[in-house]
């Protein structure tokens, strides 16, 4: 969600994006990460809702997103999430990695709670917190 909502707004996610561009922050992903990512922008409800997600656009999308990325390929399973296991690869790539941050908008991820997972915060959370660190 938070990858498509960088494609059309200049919200916290689309300024999340600018700030892994920038190189100020790191964006980890997982092959499946990108996978999902494709299949989510080329799905017809979400393209009659987002028009601008034509085949052009969103190939060129996820190769920007594979670029300006940092690739793990592969992610152990380390934590099961009975109510959605379609999230497990993002906490599970963000405990593997040591992530300082797992960013997302998911009310099931945000609630999660275990020793070893990272801070899991919202865009807008996240970007606060960013802009706290940066005052002198």
């Amino acid at each position: 969600m938070i990858f498509l909502q960088a494609t059309g707004s200049r919200g916290p996610a689309f300024q999340l994006l600018r700030l892994v561009e920038a190189k100020t922050i790191e964006l980890l992903v997982c092959p499946e990460i990108i996978a999902e990512l494709r299949d989510v922008l080329q799905r017809p409800k979400v393209q009659r809702q987002f028009p601008v997600l034509t085949a052009e656009f969103v190939e060129t999308y996820v190769a920007r997103i594979e670029q300006v990325s940092t690739m793990v390929s592969s992610v152990p399973r380390l934590v099961r999430l009975d109510r959605d296991p379609d999230d497990e690869i993002y906490l599970n790539l963000a405990i593997a990695s040591k992530a300082d941050v797992l960013v997302t908008r998911d009310d099931d991820l945000l609630s999660f709670r275990a020793g070893s997972a990272p801070r899991i915060l919202d865009p807008a959370a996240l970007l606060r917190e960013l802009r706290r660190t940066d005052q002198p």
